[in-house]
């Protein structure tokens, strides 16, 4: 039985720029795709989602835990994308999560 984790996911690189006016402008250079939606062979998988990134929306991460047998979504409050790890609630997640059978 194998478990993946997933923070603060995103479907692929022109899905991240094109929240960003400044960025989708420049979208066209983006040419690696990097299409994370190719997860649908997974199953188990944790998703912990910053309830305040302001870098990747939180429906990407949604929309992949849709494709995935056996997903769980768990937000990570008042946490933005590169603080996640700092959440009182981020390890007893994963804790929770390794344990289950």
């Amino acid at each position: 039985c194998s478990k993946v984790i997933l923070e603060n996911p995103f479907i692929d690189y022109k899905s991240v720029i094109k929240y960003k006016l400044h960025s989708s402008i420049f979208s066209y250079l983006v040419v690696d795709t990097w299409r994370n939606a190719d997860i649908r062979y997974l199953n188990n998988v944790l998703f912990l989602l910053s309830d305040r990134d302001t870098l990747i929306n939180n429906s990407e991460g949604l929309q992949l835990a849709d494709l995935v047998n056996n997903s769980s979504v768990q937000y990570l409050k008042g946490s933005t994308h590169f603080d996640a790890a700092r959440n009182p609630e981020y390890y007893s997640f994963i804790n929770s999560y390794l344990n289950k059978i």
